[in-house]
């Protein structure tokens, strides 16, 4: 008997998965009424794994990422679009650091389970403060329906948002999983 195909999961956006919330929102970095900060939370933290450039000249988040990843846990991924925070030296080093640590403070976990993106604009100082004023809002914003905003506030060239959410079924247990695509 053939084995039936994974297949496009019904839920959309990065929430598709149960226990993922999301959300999108204007911070600053680009021009007003252009979603430019997105927040993924799992209910839970968990393992997690990451994949990265084996150029050396390498953005601010990686290197943070890089540092968290080596705890092998994670449960919340902020991304920002419009300013890539790369090749800013220590000053990208310290914001990437700061708005992982600000935005563990308002989730109540470790900072090492904060894991960051930046794309946009290379060589331009990351508005941190802009980041962290627009955190307690971003995090009021999470919702189960939220990937849709988020998927919107990572944006950077693209016409249209990017996003798949897969299903099948292992061992009896429904599975799904869900990939936010940076532009």
């Amino acid at each position: 008997m053939a084995r039936k195909l994974t297949t496009a999961s019904p839920r959309r956006g990065v929430t598709a998965p149960q226990g993922f919330r999301a959300a999108g929102i204007h911070c600053g970095i680009k021009k007003p009424g252009q979603l430019d900060l997105a927040l993924i939370v799992s209910e839970l933290s968990g393992p997690i794994a990451g994949v990265f450039t084996k150029n050396q000249v390498v953005a601010a988040p990686v290197i943070v990422d890089r540092l968290h990843l080596r705890q092998g846990t994670g449960r919340a991924i902020l991304v920002n679009s419009g300013n890539a925070n790369a090749c800013t030296g220590a000053k990208g080093l310290a914001a990437a650091k700061k708005t992982a640590a600000v935005l563990a403070r308002h989730l109540g976990i470790p900072s090492q389970h904060v894991f960051i993106g930046s794309t946009g604009v290379i060589g331009r100082i990351l508005p941190v403060d802009r980041i962290v004023k627009a955190l307690p809002n971003l995090v009021a914003q999470l919702s189960d329906r939220g990937g849709s905003a988020a998927a919107q506030a990572i944006m950077t060239t693209d016409l249209r948002q990017k996003s798949i959410a897969l299903q099948d079924t292992i061992g009896g247990r429904l599975v799904e999983q869900q990939d936010l695509v940076e532009p």
